[in-house]
């Protein structure tokens, strides 16, 4: 404990105005450092603007915020950091479009003594003014994708409600539209009657009220048509024992009907609807061979298409016993 007391009196005690006055020689120098040291760094101002009427706006204006560089001691530099405020421009002072110029003068007042303003990006902007108007336009609804291939939207009998909305904006925007755009609308996979409520397109400067409206959309199946040529004559209920044979041997049939329908049909499978029926025929069990003239074929029933023989209308049936 002895030797502790001894070895803290000569740090503490022994030569202490030397001491002193080297510690305060320390910080006095320090202090002195940090005075002398300049630095040049880049900082960002916000920009906010004041003084703007309610009948006029801004179409062109300041940017966000101001790329500036400065000079200035890092304690100086430091205390700016902290307090740093937006740049306000006043737009009350300007009646009319301008081409504003930022004095380097102006920025110093605004980030205080000690600083010095090197730069400042951009050094220049335009502002355009432009005169509020309101006015009634038609509602255009925007279908960016329509039905599938089978189905058709009825625009001719589309339905919007409120029909019309009341657009407010700068003037010179205001003089381009003629109507208002809901937004775009994917119908890809209605197979219906679309309704619902859509909002309204968002514009840069432009208010619409209201921000929606409500949409009937008319959608119907397509109508389509298809002519079969060369379709082979199939010849149903032949008697047992018996080979039916059918003159001419082929078919011509228009198709026509719902599209989706229509495409099914084919030179293949059209005998599935148009055929004909031997089951109908007079056919005595001793007969051997039969010639029916102008047997007439039958048409079944597909809902949603239609059947018309375009080609021979009737036929011959030989009936033959095997």
């Amino acid at each position: 404990m002895t030797q502790l007391r001894v070895i803290l009196r000569k740090l503490f005690v022994q030569n202490a105005g030397l001491k002193f006055v080297a510690l305060v020689l320390a910080i006095v120098l320090y202090f002195i450092a940090q005075e002398e040291t300049i630095r040049e760094p880049e900082i960002d101002i916000p920009v906010v603007i004041t003084g703007m009427t309610a009948n006029r706006t801004l179409v062109k204006g300041p940017p966000e915020a101001l790329r500036v560089r400065v000079r200035g001691n890092v304690q100086k530099l430091t205390e700016i950091l902290a307090r740093r405020s937006p740049y306000e421009l006043d737009l009350s002072e300007y009646s009319g479009d301008e081409k504003v110029f930022l004095v380097p003068a102006k920025l110093e007042e605004h980030l205080g003594d000690g600083v010095k303003v090197l730069s400042v990006s951009p050094s220049s902007f335009t502002l355009e003014f432009d005169e509020m108007k309101s006015k009634r336009v038609p509602v255009a609804v925007n279908i960016l994708k329509g039905p599938g291939p089978y189905w058709l939207v009825v625009r001719e009998k589309m339905l919007t409600e409120p029909r019309f909305v009341e657009v407010t904006g700068p003037s010179s925007i205001l003089a381009r539209i003629k109507q208002y755009h809901t937004e775009p609308l994917d119908l890809s996979n209605v197979t219906r009657d679309f309704t619902g409520k859509v909002a309204l397109e968002s514009r840069e400067h432009v208010q619409v009220k209201p921000t929606s409206v409500q949409i009937t959309i008319p959608v119907v199946e397509k109508q389509g048509g298809l002519t079969i040529k060369g379709a082979r004559v199939r010849v149903r209920g032949c008697p047992s024992g018996y080979t039916c044979t059918a003159t001419p041997g082929f078919l011509k049939v228009r198709v026509e009907g719902k599209e989706r329908l229509v495409d099914q049909v084919t030179s293949e499978n059209v005998s599935q609807y148009v055929y004909v029926d031997a089951s109908k025929l007079p056919v005595e069990e001793e007969v051997l061979q039969k010639h029916f003239p102008a047997v007439e074929p039958t048409v079944e029933p597909l809902q949603g298409v239609r059947f018309t023989l375009t080609g021979p209308k009737y036929f011959n049936v030989t009936v033959t016993r095997q």
